[in-house]
């Protein structure tokens, strides 16, 4: 087995821990949905705690009955850039698929060929997003509408 070994301050491990717990989230999510395991990151998430455990880091980790855990404190900001993560997420996809869409319903011939070329959308479709961005950004969803319902 290759083996490295890395040094970190106690920030740059907080940080790093911080980091695992969130991908071990996103990746536990799409495991769970995809049948498959996500053990792995749960294991580089164990060797972390147990690491901040032995170098007596407690405001990092805790435990609890026999486990030990991300602390309380770490939990939470896992839990409030996760929520922040997941509503960016949300804006930027609503933005950009309506304006896909928009953009494809009125494509031109020229901008069929310029997309043939150059193997991206043309800038106007920036356009549509930002048209998008600024309505969600002042009335969220309260004037999005679904037709013929």
């Amino acid at each position: 087995m290759d083996s490295i070994q890395l040094s970190f301050t106690k920030k740059e491990f907080r940080d790093l821990l911080l980091e695992v717990m969130l991908g071990s989230g996103i990746l536990g999510m799409l495991a769970d949905e995809r049948g498959k395991s996500s053990e792995p990151c749960e294991a580089i998430q164990k060797r972390l705690l147990i690491a901040a455990h032995r170098l007596g880091w407690h405001e990092m980790v805790q435990e609890f009955e026999g486990s030990l855990l991300p602390s309380d404190k770490l939990c939470e900001e896992e839990e409030h850039l996760s929520e922040d993560y997941d509503d960016n997420v949300f804006w930027h996809e609503l933005e950009t698929r309506l304006g896909k869409r928009d953009f494809y319903r009125t494509v031109t011939k020229e901008e069929e060929k310029e997309m043939k070329a150059k193997q991206w959308l043309p800038e106007r479709v920036h356009k549509i997003y930002g048209s998008y961005a600024k309505e969600f950004e002042e009335h969220g969803l309260e004037r999005l509408r679904v037709v013929d319902v």
